[in-house]
């Protein structure tokens, strides 16, 4: 019988229906009509978040990006759909902004319109509720991964949390796009470009992962790659549906 492991990323990506991304859609589409759209390309950069405003991410994946020393670039934060951004609720760093890392659509509503919303509907309330706090253990997340693993494993979180997210299951394994290019999952992961090529080396040598093309990536032997990341139980809770 297949592992409860194994399972957790056979699925449709999310750029499909998926029971719980349907349900915080749902949730959040009556704000709709009160929101405007931007449909951004790959690369797009809203250079800096109103106050006044606040973010819903609709469909494809978001960066949120800042530079914390001057003259450097930083992913702080990924953003899938359903996520939401309050310019208020994030940290003071310098030339904080949201890119988009894939084709993407972003709702944009006022922060007077978004509470009134709020106060008028319990439902909504506790689902943007639930939303904030799930982005929060994954900020709390990140930062683990960061200080506690090792080079290798981070870049294995992040193939698990993309496998997780984006993958689906075909005779050859988990198959995704890794929407991110290699200078910004260096950045994400605090690591050396060059560092993180000699990792995706090893790994597709060990034949834990195969690469068809720049970012189209096989995930061969799942198993095999959670255990390489200690904190791979902690990736699945929070990135599987």
């Amino acid at each position: 019988m297949p592992s409860s492991k194994l399972t957790l990323a056979d699925r449709r990506p999310l750029s499909e229906a998926l029971p719980g991304f349907d349900l915080d859609l749902a949730g959040l589409s009556k704000l709709r009509s009160l929101a405007q759209v931007q449909r951004l390309r790959r690369r797009q950069r809203i250079a800096l978040f109103a106050p006044d405003n606040v973010y819903i991410v609709r469909s494809g994946l978001m960066a949120v990006e800042g530079a914390p020393v001057a003259n450097t670039r930083s992913i702080l934060e990924l953003l899938y759909p359903g996520d939401i951004v309050v310019p208020g609720l994030q940290a003071p760093i310098a030339d904080l902004g949201l890119t988009a890392t894939t084709s993407a659509e972003l709702w944009r509503l006022s922060a007077h319109t978004f509470m009134q919303e709020m106060h008028r509907d319990n439902a909504l309330a506790d689902l943007v509720f639930h939303k904030l706090n799930a982005q929060r253990a994954r900020i709390q997340l990140h930062v683990a991964v960061l200080a506690g693993l090792a080079s290798e494993q981070r870049v294995v979180a992040l193939l698990i949390e993309a496998a997780c997210r984006l993958g689906t299951r075909d005779s050859r394994g988990i198959n995704f796009d890794m929407p991110l290019s290699r200078t910004e999952v260096a950045e994400y992961l605090a690591l050396n470009a060059d560092t993180l090529s000699r990792i995706m080396s090893r790994l597709t040598h060990s034949k834990l992962i195969e690469r068809t093309g720049r970012a189209q990536m096989t995930v061969c032997d799942w198993e095999g790659l959670l255990a390489h990341c200690a904190m791979a139980n902690a990736v699945t809770a929070l990135h599987a549906h």
